[in-house]
């Protein structure tokens, strides 16, 4: 995910510019403005940059370097200060899934060149200090996404090569991994998973006719055996969050560049069908997160470009403000400008069952 909040609660939004170094913006207060000037964080990458907090709050960003190795920077206190960039190693060639173990140990999961999924762990939470790459097989397409379910457990989730949804988990918290599985539906472009309120997970997908398709667990670490078609004409992948209330609401980018949401009527059950957002002119990635006082907001660029953003005015309820967050111009001797949004690939919390 290319947004995600400070220990203090400020929520901090990371960027690619075209200069292929990171650059981020964040809010001064927690769940609230204004928002900070852009600030410079170097690196050379490809892609979007995927963020998230270790267990003591820092946050960390992953990303492909230009050289296809991942690539890492992170705070070295909770809410400020940041180390230099280095290398994990390992070969992948897409964006990388980000995900947090049941002990606190963060886990990242790469696409390599063969199509096989690789993974890399930290040795102890909070240490930055890695494994190295181990293959987990497989034959995706794209970038894996990655869910924490009810116990913890790790699921992978990503493209197989003939549009199916495959998915490989943990076989307990922490460790050991299952056979590959597939799942209903068939698929363009990469997924995305959340937890339900009733703990059942649930993956979004842009199908193969250009709607939203989605699939849900029966029961708790159930089957799944059912598939949905939630329509729309997507330009985009989709982001999915969920309320403090407890409903999933989804949002993508349409065929006339506009942000469309829908979301849970009640908890667990139908949905609403699609609704215009305040955004329009999008091009690209989006990303949703959840601030600090329970409110959702979504981020995506413009065709200007310039960082948008749009949030709801109370906790699971609209109406939806929106705002400008610049970045049309990040560097006036370089003329660098935003270029992609980090991701929506990253791990969901298991304990909101959606971004911080």
């Amino acid at each position: 995910m290319g947004a995600w909040r400070n220990a203090d609660g400020r929520m901090e939004v990371f960027v690619r510019g075209t200069d292929n170094a990171v650059w981020h913006v964040w809010q001064r207060r927690a769940a609230a403005g204004p928002w900070s000037q852009w600030g410079y964080r170097g690196g050379r990458i490809q892609g979007g940059p995927t963020v998230g907090g270790d267990s003591r709050g820092r946050l960390r960003v992953f990303a492909r370097g230009v050289g296809n190795d991942v690539q890492t920077v992170g705070q070295t206190a909770e809410g400020g200060g940041w180390s230099t960039w280095r290398s994990l190693g390992g070969a992948t060639t897409d964006d990388v899934a980000l995900g947090m173990n049941a002990d606190g140990r963060l886990e990242v999961f790469a696409r390599a060149d063969d199509g096989s999924l690789r993974h890399a762990w930290e040795l102890q939470p909070a240490s930055d200090n890695w494994s190295e790459w181990a293959s987990l097989g497989g034959e995706i397409a794209g970038s894996p996404a990655v869910c924490s379910g009810f116990d913890g457990r790790l699921t992978v989730y990503g493209r197989g090569r003939n549009q199916t949804i495959e998915y490989i988990e943990q076989t307990a918290p922490n460790n050991g991994w299952s056979r590959w599985t597939r799942l209903p539906g068939e698929i363009r472009g990469r997924p995305v998973a959340v937890l339900n309120a009733d703990l059942r997970l649930e993956v979004f997908y842009y199908t193969t006719f250009g709607a939203l398709g989605h699939t849900w667990q029966t029961g708790v670490n159930g089957s799944w055996e059912t598939k949905g078609d939630l329509g729309g004409e997507l330009h985009s992948h989709p982001a999915v969050a969920r309320n403090v209330d407890g409903r999933l609401e989804v949002f993508h980018i349409g065929e006339d560049s506009t942000l469309y949401t829908q979301w849970q009527g009640v908890v667990n059950g139908n949905w609403s069908g699609w609704q215009p957002g305040e955004l329009i002119d999008l091009d690209r990635t989006i990303c949703v997160a959840r601030n600090a006082d329970g409110r959702l907001e979504v981020f995506g660029i413009s065709q200007s470009p310039d960082l948008e953003n749009t949030w709801q005015e109370g906790p699971a309820q609209g109406p939806w403000g929106h705002g400008h967050l610049g970045g049309g111009l990040l560097h006036p001797n370089t003329g660098a400008r935003v270029a992609e949004l980090g991701t929506t690939i990253g791990w969901h919390h298991r304990a909101e069952g959606t971004t911080p």
